[in-house]
C-alpha cells in the first residue's frame, strides 16, 4: 500500500525514509502498533522513525527530522486538513512529501458530506449513476441530510429519526442519537458542522440459548462477546446470584458466544473440573 501511495507520486524514485506522525505517539493507545509499522518498513530496507508533528521542519527542498530529509509520511493525526499543523501542510501541498492518507484521501472517502449526495437519487442521477447502482445505495446506506439551522425546529420535531454526527468527525465523538437530544445540544448542532443520517436498527439473528430460540441483536452479540462472554455469563452477577465456580462453569456450557478456550479459562481459573 505505502509503495503504491510512493509510486503513484514518485514513480520509480526509490522510497528511503517513512516518518509515522502523530501527536506525543509514545502516549499514543496504538503506539505498539507504531512500532509494528516501524518494523515492517525497516525489514523491508526502507528507514523509518515515529515522530510528533512538533519535531518536523519545512524546507525549501523538503520535509526534515532534524538532518534526516523525510520522502513519505505515514499520518496518523485526526487533524485531517491539517489547519493544525502548518509545517507539514506547507509540505504536503509544496509536493514536498507524500503524505498518506492526506486532506485529498480524507475529501473523497471519509468526508461525511459525500453521504448526502450518495442518498440523494436526484443528484446521483445528474451524475449518470445507474437505477441499479442508486437502488443499491439507497438500499445500504441510510437517509443523510445537512443539517442547516434554517431548519431547527423541523429537525427538533423529527429529532428521534435520526442520528446526527460531525461531517468531520471520527471514532463517534461529538455524535448524537436524536432520541436523546436534549435542546442545549440540538442548539450546538445548529451552528453547523453536522450531518443527520436516519436511524438504521441493527441486524439480528436467531440464536439458541438455554434450549430456546431467541431473536438477538448482532451489535450485542458482538459487544458482549468482545468484553469476555455473554449474557449467559454474567446473569449470575445481574440477577443477584452468588458468582459461584459451579454457575460460571454451567454458563459457559451453556452460552453460543464461548468456544473450548473459554471454558477452559473459565475451569482453571475456578479449578473446576471439566466434562
Amino acid at each position: 500500500m505505502f509503495r503504491n501511495e510512493w509510486r503513484l507520486a514518485r514513480g520509480d524514485v526509490p522510497l528511503h525514509s517513512v516518518a509515522i506522525v502523530d501527536e506525543q505517539p509514545e502516549a499514543q493507545y496504538l503506539y505498539p502498533e507504531f512500532l509494528l509499522v516501524q518494523r515492517m518498513f525497516e525489514r523491508a530496507g526502507i528507514a523509518a522513525y515515529i515522530a510528533d508533528p512538533s519535531v518536523l521542519q519545512s524546507r525549501g527542498n523538503g520535509l526534515y527530522l532534524g538532518e534526516i530529509k523525510i520522502d513519505l509520511v505515514y499520518n496518523r493525526l485526526t487533524d485531517f486538513s491539517l489547519q493544525q499543523h502548518p509545517v507539514l501542510r506547507q509540505a504536503y501541498l509544496e509536493g514536498g512529501v507524500v503524505l498518506t492518507p492526506g486532506p485529498r484521501h480524507y475529501a473523497q472517502y471519509a468526508d461525511k458530506r459525500n453521504l448526502v449526495r450518495l442518498t440523494d437519487a436526484r443528484a446521483l442521477r445528474a451524475l449518470g449513476a445507474s437505477e441499479t447502482d442508486i437502488a443499491t445505495l439507497q438500499a445500504g446506506v441510510p437517509q443523510t441530510r445537512l443539517v442547516e439551522a434554517a431548519d431547527q425546529e423541523r429537525w427538533w420535531q423529527e429529532r428521534k429519526q435520526w442520528f446526527f454526527k460531525p461531517a468531520e468527525g471520527y471514532g463517534s465523538k461529538g455524535s448524537y442519537s436524536g432520541a436523546k437530544l436534549t435542546r442545549r445540544v440540538s442548539d450546538e448542532i445548529m451552528q453547523g458542522g453536522y450531518v443527520a443520517q436516519r436511524m438504521a436498527a441493527p441486524g439480528a439473528r436467531m440464536v439458541c440459548a438455554e434450549g430456546r430460540s431467541r431473536s438477538r441483536s448482532n451489535t450485542t452479540c458482538a459487544a458482549t462477546f468482545m468484553k469476555g462472554g455473554c449474557n449467559c455469563l454474567r446473569h449470575g452477577f445481574i440477577r443477584g446470584k452468588p458468582p459461584t465456580s459451579a454457575r460460571l462453569a454451567a454458563a459457559s456450557r451453556r452460552c453460543v458466544w464461548w468456544g473450548r478456550m473459554r471454558r477452559a479459562r473459565v475451569a482453571q481459573y475456578f479449578d473446576v473440573k471439566q466434562h
